[in-house]
């Protein structure tokens, strides 16, 4: 079994680090494809930055790194945006494409893979490349976060509007769910809500502030200049699509945006202009105080704007409106997608999704304890390298996930509630965590990296950490209060 790990090369969100954890989850992924194919033989594709950065090393036997550099794609930070947004539009240049394809296959010495993994770019010259090989399109699933346990999906289709959820959305949504397995899934979400979105609810309040307008709609905002955004939406930036979504939105419905917790955009002179044109903005600086805030603030809201993100399909799952924008899964699974129409869309009656989140949740979907399955994910393998040997990829994929139990109640047993939601301190200066038992260890440690320092460049890097969640977001908040305008944080994270 040959397997090569793509991962994207170039650029995305100005950020040189952005995806660097991925580089571990495929090479665990590789330990785990190595027990279930002993035969294996792999490659990692990536830049040299990931393959300096965020690969752990020694790599596993018989899986080799190759690298690109950026001289070598020729593309600078905004360029490297738009080849990928091309690559998605299947727009770009034959000449283009031969180029990419001969440096490529230059990289891979005759390596010709029967598998080949690929994180959150389209990568269509792959499948021009391989045209036999069997594709799967890999990033986080529709739970990523706590309290839910972590999913992934492996999806055979491609990415954006090439994805399964994209090409079966007719499918998906005419699909019909039992008594009991609907039974099923209300009792799943009922029991989060129960147990943590209103049981540990730090928003609580936002019903008094929600009260003075008929209706409300949540826009989690998300990456900038990723292909994605840039590919699907036609908005210059997050803040167009804002503005652009207050100016369509009567005022009285309340439009409440939230940021990502690791790519904070919105800036206080840009947030005070809103708030004094448009009554109905709605950001408080605490929302950035918890981590994965747009998770409880959901449950205080009729519908959910989003491109890509995680809470576009939590708000199908748990019974609210979805707007979005483009051709992509999500805004296949929409129940509308042009800005002018969403105020209309408001009062009209929610379209049921829960059959088609069912059978994601049960054929798509794949929880981090199978993934690391070896024997789970051979048989999920073989079973979908066998269609595409066929050129058939069945709407069941490799079939059910779960076979031994219902997919309710293992996310019902595997519920996080310790420490969420997460709670990530003001900023008040480090001393300021000294006093918390809560955050001493990080202090701690944070006071041994201080000497570790080092200015690289134009923008926040945070290179080579093991840093949980909640760390990495204290990172964020303490280094854009110091001194530095860039900081690199060498390995301390890594060795301890």
């Amino acid at each position: 079994m040959n397997v090569l790990f793509y991962i994207e090369p170039t650029i995305q969100g100005e950020n040189l680090s952005f995806n660097l954890n991925q580089g571990e989850t495929f090479i665990n992924l590789y330990k785990t494809l190595s027990i279930a194919y002993p035969n294996i033989l792999g490659k990692v594709l990536c830049s040299k930055n990931m393959a300096k950065n965020g690969l752990p090393t020694p790599c596993p036997n018989n899986l080799t790194v190759q690298t690109i550099k950026y001289k070598e794609l020729q593309l600078h930070i905004k360029g490297c945006t738009n080849q990928i947004s091309s690559f998605y539009k299947f727009n770009y240049c034959k000449g283009e494409s031969s180029k990419y394809k001969e440096l490529l296959l230059s990289k891979l010495d005759h390596f010709s893979p029967d598998l080949i993994f690929v994180f959150n770019t389209p990568a269509p010259f792959l499948k021009e490349l391989f045209p036999k090989s069997l594709i799967l399109h890999q990033e986080v699933g529709m739970f990523s976060r706590p309290p839910f346990p972590l999913t992934y999906y492996l999806d055979p289709y491609g990415q954006y509007d090439s994805s399964f959820i994209a090409k079966n959305s007719e499918q998906l949504k005419q699909l019909e769910l039992s008594n009991e397995d609907r039974d099923k899934l209300i009792k799943l979400r009922d029991n989060y809500i129960s147990e943590v979105f209103s049981a540990k609810d730090p928003f609580h309040d936002l019903k008094e502030t929600l009260s003075q307008f008929k209706k409300s709609v949540l826009l989690p905002l998300q990456y900038f200049n990723f292909s994605d955004f840039e590919a699907d939406t036609g908005f210059s930036s997050q803040l167009d699509l804002i503005i652009s979504t207050l100016s369509h939105l009567d005022p009285s419905t309340a439009l409440i945006v939230t940021q990502h917790p690791n790519y904070r955009v919105l800036k206080q002179d840009f947030i005070e202009s809103l708030r004094n044109e448009f009554p109905n903005f709605i950001y408080q600086e605490r929302f950035d105080n918890w981590y994965g805030c747009s998770q409880f603030i959901l449950h205080h809201v009729d519908a959910v704007i989003s491109i890509y993100s995680s809470i576009a399909l939590q708000a199908l799952f748990f019974g609210k409106k979805l707007f979005s924008f483009g051709q992509g899964g999500i805004a296949q699974m929409a129940q509308c997608t042009l800005v002018s129409q969403f105020q209309t869309e408001l009062e009209k009656k929610t379209v049921d999704q829960l059959p088609a989140i069912h059978h994601l949740l049960s054929h798509y979907y794949i929880p981090k304890e199978k993934y690391e399955d070896p024997f789970f994910m051979k048989k999920y393998i073989d079973t979908l390298l066998t269609q595409n040997n066929y050129s058939n990829i069945n709407f069941n994929l490799a079939g059910p996930v779960f076979e031994c139990k219902s997919y309710s109640d293992f996310y019902i047993e595997n519920m996080i509630t310790k420490n969420v939601p997460s709670h990530i301190p003001e900023w008040d200066g480090i001393e300021s965590l000294k006093t918390d038992p809560r955050y001493y260890d990080f202090y701690t440690k944070f006071k041994k990296l201080q000497k570790d320092f080092t200015i690289v460049g134009q923008h926040l890097q945070i290179l080579e950490l093991k840093l949980n969640r909640i760390e990495k977001s204290l990172i964020y908040k303490i280094l854009k209060r110091c001194a530095y305008p860039v900081i690199k944080i060498k390995s301390y994270f890594k060795q301890n």
